[in-house]
């Protein structure tokens, strides 16, 4: 049936036609079956790998692209601190600078009324000259004081 046998070397050898092939247990498989079932096979176990190696890139392709979005979320926060960062050193030089300004204000205030202290000790000793001196130096000290505080504004 489409296979002739031979004897060489005292073993039978069959020779087989493409449309059927027949083992030695006479059972009978189409060779195009048989062959087509053996590279399904083949295929299945490359077709099952490649499919692997494919899930395999797409679960790390995700992976990387979550990664790639806690790198940005990263990269935003970091750009929030710094702006926070700049603000406060804005607001630190800002009240470094008020600070200055009140503390001079005090020792002018200081000055003041240590001058208007002695003006009183002045009069209580009946020192006129001492008095009118004092009081000449403290309308300078104030005038001073008022054009520094319009130059300030």
């Amino acid at each position: 049936m489409g296979a002739s046998a031979s004897n060489i070397g005292g073993q039978e050898v069959y020779v087989f036609e493409t449309s059927t092939l027949e083992t030695s247990a006479n059972s009978k498989k189409e060779s195009g079956t048989y062959l087509r079932l053996a590279l399904c096979k083949r295929r299945t176990k490359v077709t099952m790998k490649r499919r692997r190696e494919i899930n395999s890139m797409r679960r790390i392709s995700a992976e990387m692209v979550e990664i790639s979005k806690g790198q940005n979320q990263i990269r935003e926060r970091q750009k929030e601190v710094g702006k926070k960062c700049k603000e406060i050193r804005k607001e630190t030089e800002k009240l470094k600078r008020e600070t200055d300004v009140i503390s001079k204000q005090s020792a002018a205030n200081q000055l003041r009324l240590d001058l208007m202290f002695q003006i009183v000790k002045a009069r209580a000793d009946n020192d006129s000259a001492k008095d009118a001196h004092l009081t000449q130096t403290l309308r300078e000290l104030m005038v001073k004081t008022r054009i520094g505080v319009k130059a300030s504004f």
